[in-house]
C-alpha cells in the first residue's frame, strides 16, 4: 500500500509576504512511501511538466538503496543534493588528505545543476550512447545506468550506417549548414525543402563544408525527419528492453527529460512521481512502457494491474506539447468569454448600453409658459 506524505512548506502560500534580502528560500519536495521488491522506501514527487534532474536521479538511488531518507524528516532540495554528494564522494574513494582531481571537481560541479535540466548529447549507436561529459561521468560514479531509445532501425541501411557514430549536436550542425545552402533556392520559389531533385547535391555539399564526408550519400532531409521524429523508436524500445538489467533502477533520457524506469518480469515500467498523486487515493506506483510509448496500464507495488484514473507521466514531444498548449488555450478562452446562441458575450452586453447612453442627445432646458427665469439679482436678495 503506497502512502503519501505532503511535506510542510517553509512559508504560507496563501498570503503575500515581503522577502528579506540575502535570504534564500528553501525548496521542499513531497514524498511518497512505496514498497519496492519487498522493501519500504520513499520516493520524491514533482510536477510532471517540471524538467528536474534531481528527482529522477534521487529516486533511482533510493530504489537502489544507495541513499536513504528518514520517514519523519522534511525533504529539502539542499538535503537531497547533500545526500547525492556524500554518496558520490564515497564512490570516488576520497580521503581528507587527498586532493580532488580536476575531472572529479568538474563532476562535483554538476551537482548544483541537478534541480534544473541537464544536457546530454545523444549518440545513435546504442541505448547507452552519450558523448562523454561531466554529466555522464556523474551517473557513472553513482552507479546509475543512463539509457535512451533514440535509435535507427537497422533495416534503414543508408541512414543507420551514416549516423550510428554521430551525435545529435553534430547532425544538427550539418543540418544548419544544409538549410543555409538551400535557402536561396527556397526563396526563389523553384524548390521546396526536402522535396527537390538536387537534395543530394546540397547534402554532399554540406558534408564537405563541415568536413564530414564520411556521412556519404545520406540525405539531409532524411536526417531532419529522423531528428524531428519520436525519441523512442520501435527499434530503440526493443534494444532498450534487451539492454536493461532486471530489477535495476535506471534513468531514461527521453524527449529532453529524465524519468526513472525499471525492468521487472520482462516488462519496462515507469515510476509515477507526479505531484498530483497527493490529491488522489490510489495504489498505483508504476506505468507500463511499450513500443507504442505506453498502453495506459498502471500497476501497484507488486506489479499487479490496477484500474486507475491517474494521468500518464510519459514525456511529450515538442509537437505534442504545442498541441496540448493550443488546446488548453482554446479551452481557457471558452471559459473566460462564454457565448451562447442569440446572446452576445458578457463584454458586449455591458458595452452596448454604454454606447447607447453615450449616443443619446442631451435634453434642452425648456421654460414653462407664463413663468420668467429668476435673475441673479433676485437670487442674491433671497439669500441676503
Amino acid at each position: 500500500m503506497a502512502e503519501l506524505r505532503d511535506q510542510e512548506l517553509p512559508f504560507d502560500m496563501g498570503g503575500k509576504k515581503k522577502k528579506k534580502k540575502d535570504v534564500t528560500s528553501v525548496v521542499w519536495y513531497a514524498t511518497r512511501i512505496i514498497e519496492f521488491l519487498g522493501r519500504r522506501t520513499q520516493i520524491i514527487l514533482k510536477n510532471k511538466d517540471t524538467r528536474c534532474s534531481l528527482v529522477p536521479l534521487c529516486n533511482a538511488l533510493l530504489l537502489g538503496e544507495k541513499i536513504t531518507l528518514s520517514l519523519d524528516i522534511k525533504v529539502s532540495e539542499s538535503l537531497l543534493i547533500y545526500l547525492v554528494q556524500s554518496y558520490l564522494l564515497s564512490q570516488m574513494q576520497l580521503e581528507q588528505n587527498l586532493e580532488l582531481s580536476e575531472s572529479n571537481k568538474q563532476v562535483l560541479g554538476v551537482l548544483p545543476k541537478l534541480p534544473g535540466s541537464l544536457y546530454f548529447d545523444v549518440t545513435f549507436g546504442s541505448s547507452c550512447g552519450f558523448e562523454q561529459t561531466s554529466e555522464t561521468a556523474l551517473f557513472a560514479f553513482l552507479g546509475v545506468p543512463l539509457h535512451h531509445g533514440w535509435l535507427v532501425d537497422p533495416q534503414d541501411v543508408e541512414l543507420g550506417s551514416a549516423i550510428s557514430k554521430s551525435s545529435y549536436t553534430k547532425l544538427s550542425y550539418h543540418l544548419g549548414v544544409y538549410d543555409e545552402l538551400i535557402r536561396p533556392s527556397e526563396n526563389s520559389g523553384s524548390q521546396k525543402h526536402g522535396g527537390f531533385k538536387d537534395d543530394m547535391f546540397y547534402s554532399e555539399l554540406a558534408f564537405s563544408v563541415t568536413g564530414s564526408e564520411e556521412l556519404g550519400s545520406t540525405s539531409c532531409a532524411k536526417m531532419s525527419t529522423f531528428l524531428l521524429g519520436p525519441q523512442l523508436t520501435f527499434y530503440g524500445f526493443s534494444v532498450l528492453h534487451d539492454d536493461l538489467k532486471d530489477r535495476q533502477p535506471t534513468v531514461l533520457f527521453w524527449n529532453e527529460k529524465l524519468i526513472t524506469v525499471c525492468k521487472v518480469q520482462d516488462q519496462i515500467y515507469v515510476l509515477l512521481n507526479d505531484l498530483s498523486l497527493l490529491s488522489t487515493e490510489t495504489d498505483v506506483v508504476w506505468e507500463r512502457l511499450t513500443e507504442e510509448n505506453g498502453d495506459g496500464l498502471f500497476v501497484d507495488c507488486d506489479f499487479v494491474p490496477k484500474d486507475s484514473k491517474v494521468q500518464s507521466i510519459l514525456p511529450l514531444t515538442k509537437n505534442e506539447r504545442k498541441k496540448r498548449n493550443r488546446k488548453e488555450k482554446r479551452g481557457l478562452k471558452g471559459l473566460l468569454v462564454p457565448k451562447k446562441e442569440g446572446v452576445g458575450t458578457r463584454t458586449e452586453m455591458v458595452r452596448k448600453p454604454m454606447i447607447k447612453n453615450m449616443r443619446r442627445p442631451r435634453r434642452k432646458m425648456m421654460r414653462r409658459p407664463g413663468r420668467k427665469m429668476m435673475g441673479i439679482s433676485r437670487i442674491n436678495q433671497i439669500f441676503l
